[in-house]
């Protein structure tokens, strides 16, 4: 009995440690993968992109503030001269988090931007990867990765872009896929024991959190997803309602109008289930999507859409389909990045993909045609009609962004089909039933598969071909600049706080949109995020101080005790002669060097006062006379104070949720 006990649990102690060096062998393969795509970076440094200038100076200021001890900085300090920017309420900070374990470790900014795109790919591959598995072989599966990690959107976005959000968003639509199917997969399994409840959360849980992640990431590829996904419930559950038609045939008629009932409700419920764990991935994120959906109007976010080209029924790649004179854009940026290849590119598989699906009518491969087919037809004029008629669909900004789909779609599909081909090709040839055919037979089933496998092989060659020349058109169009790079990250560096440079001398343009002056550099912020009453052009007018009382000539003192990040305490002092009949016009205003916002509370003396704004939207604040102790802090709008209270609640609510699944739940022990 002993000895029984200890070979099993020498057997058990061997399959643990294959387990793990299958595991540890798989993770250096996908890190293989992902780092593939970002050789050039590795190679060359960060590039320069369209959005560099903020990647650089966006990570600077939230890794600083964050090593001074901001967990979550929502207002940027040294954005806009040292006038601060409500930057982070309303972008998602994924792409600024995944730079800190990097910037903890030592690296620069460009260094920490790279670091954590290969962690992006690595996600995408490892989601890819699982996704991929649920459907194929293991080393298949790997395959679809790399051509995920590979596929000409994800590189543009990196490359051209310098869309890390979108390429992080782009990273857990895998993620969002694989947990949609497993939860839809388990609901269905319970049918034969029990009607479907709202019970056993733990692949809702994995749906609502993979959700929530791409909220962090970026809201239009968040919105485009959720869009497209809402449909996928509906349509992959149907078979719920044709399990239990099957039952209503072996039942007879009697109960057919009370099986009718049971599936309709079965079949809510589980679409529920699906739709609930999305919703509670959104309210899990209401740290940061409350403000969005509350504070909009307080800042000036109609800038997003400033120009005719920032809309996406102006940013169409073919057009004329109506009229039946079909073009492609003539825009700098369509016709140069490599954009309007990968639409052949995805047309071609579209093609393909449909003929195989009509020969094998498989759900799956149907499924991510469909959604291909939709990311399409939102980039030509056929589907140009719903930006007007969803105006929300605006704010994408470039109809190209449903792409961002298709870098998960088109490696499944091109797998699906890469499957299908194998298993008619090799799936038969070995078996026993072909190998005792005779001669002439076999001969003519040879041929078949021969030319089966020629057929896969051209389809392959094409689809590589087809990768690397788009890729080498995104390369060619990708620029990089070590010196500006280094430069710009020397200059960021050397910044003290609250230090701004003298804008009075002759200052030059860094980057298209920050400033260097002799004495040190300046940072320029999107508009988007200023308060709506910030009309201060950009450099400023002239050097501001950090406190000054708005009458030029006064003599008062204003002593600066701090000035830190999120928080300001400044010692003041009004002389002037109140009227006994109306205190207030003693009052005088202190000015500060920071836009104004909401978010900010202001102290005197301990006691709440009203922050107000001036003409140019800079900070003010009525101040009494005689000598006062003034406080300031950024504490959050009522928006982002309850968002927190409520992602807070549903952690705990979580964390119960899996202690019970695991250790708490009775059956289990």
């Amino acid at each position: 009995m002993g000895l029984s006990y200890l070979k099993q649990d020498f057997h058990s102690k061997q399959l643990n440690l294959r387990q793990l060096i299958n595991g540890l062998l798989l993770g250096l393969v996908l890190v293989g993968i992902a780092a593939i795509a970002i050789i050039p970076m590795l190679i060359h440094g960060y590039p320069i992109t369209h959005s560099t200038q903020f990647n650089l100076s966006w990570a600077f200021q939230y890794q600083r503030q964050f090593a001074s001890g901001q967990l979550y900085p929502r207002w940027l300090e040294f954005s806009n001269f040292g006038f601060g920017n409500a930057t982070f309420v309303f972008y998602p900070p994924m792409l600024m988090i995944a730079t800190l374990p990097f910037s903890l470790l030592g690296m620069d900014v460009p260094s920490s931007l790279i670091g954590s795109m290969v962690l992006a790919a690595f996600t995408l591959a490892w989601g890819i990867y699982l996704y991929a598995k649920l459907y194929f072989p293991s080393w298949l599966a790997l395959v679809i990765a790399g051509l995920a990690v590979a596929s000409p959107y994800f590189l543009i976005d990196i490359y051209q872009r310098g869309a890390i959000a979108e390429v992080w968003a782009i990273a857990f639509i895998p993620w969002v896929l694989r947990a949609t199917y497993k939860l839809i997969d388990q609901i269905i399994n319970q049918v034969n024991q029990a009607p479907v409840t709202f019970s056993q959360p733990n692949h809702a849980i994995s749906l609502a959190i993979a959700w929530g992640m791409m909220g962090l990431s970026h809201l239009p590829t968040l919105l485009i997803s959720f869009l497209v996904w809402l449909l996928i419930p509906l349509w992959l559950l149907k078979d719920l309602l044709k399990h239990q038609d099957q039952q209503d045939q072996t039942e007879g008629a009697s109960r057919t109008r009370q099986r009718f009932i049971v599936n309709i409700g079965n079949y809510v419920v589980a679409v529920g289930r699906c739709y609930l764990s999305a919703i509670l991935g959104f309210v899990g994120i209401s740290f940061f999507l409350l403000p969005i959906i509350c504070d909009q109007q307080l800042v000036q976010i109609a800038s997003i859409n400033f120009s005719p080209e920032y809309l996406p029924q102006n940013r169409l790649l073919l057009d004329g389909l109506h009229s039946l004179h079909p073009h492609f854009a003539s825009h700098w940026f369509e016709t140069s990045s490599g954009m309007i290849p990968y639409f052949g590119l995805i047309v071609t598989v579209l093609l393909i993909g449909a003929i195989a699906w009509l020969i094998n009518r498989n759900d799956s491969m149907g499924l991510w045609l469909s959604i291909s087919a939709i990311a399409l037809l939102m980039t030509t004029d056929l589907g140009a009609w719903l930006y007007s008629f969803v105006p929300i669909l605006q704010k994408i900004q470039f109809s190209w962004r449903w792409y961002g789909l298709t870098v998960t779609t088109i490696p499944m599909i091109l797998g699906g089909l890469g499957w299908q081909i194998w298993n008619q090709t090799f799936g038969d040839v070995a078996s026993p039933h072909h190998q005792k055919l005779v001669p002439c037979i076999m001969v003519q089933l040879l041929l078949r598969k021969s030319t089966q496998i020629f057929i896969t092989v051209l389809i392959i060659g094409l689809t590589l071909t087809s990768y690397i020349f788009t890729d080498k058109i995104v390369f060619q169009h990708t620029g990089f600049d070590p010196a500006l790079v280094t430069k710009f990250t020397t200059l960021a560096s050397q910044k003290e706080f609250p230090k701004e440079p003298n804008v009075e001398g002759q200052g030059t343009s860094i980057l298209w949109w920050h400033w260097r002056f002799a004495d040190g550099l300046a940072i320029v912020d999107v508009p988007e995020y200023r308060a709506k009453e910030v009309t201060m052009p950009m450099p400023p007018d002239r050097t501001y101080p950090l406190a000054s009382y708005a009458e030029p000539d006064t003599a008062e003192s204003i002593q600066i005790q701090s000035w830190q990040f999120g928080r300001r305490q400044i010692l003041v002092e009004n002389q002037s002669l109140g009227n006994e009949g109306d205190p207030n016009q003693s009052n005088k205003y202190l000015t500060l060097r920071m836009f104004y916002y909401p978010a900010w509370q202001v102290w005197i003396d301990d006691k709440s006062a009203l922050l107000d704004a001036n003409s140019q939207g800079q900070v003010q604040v009525a101040i009494p006379q005689g000598r006062h102790l003034l406080r300031l802090q950024y504490v959050g709008t009522q928006a982002e104070q309850w968002g927190s209270k409520i992602s807070w609640a549903m952690a705990m609510v979580l964390i119960y949720i899996v202690l019970r699944a695991n250790f708490l739940d009775p059956v289990k022990s």
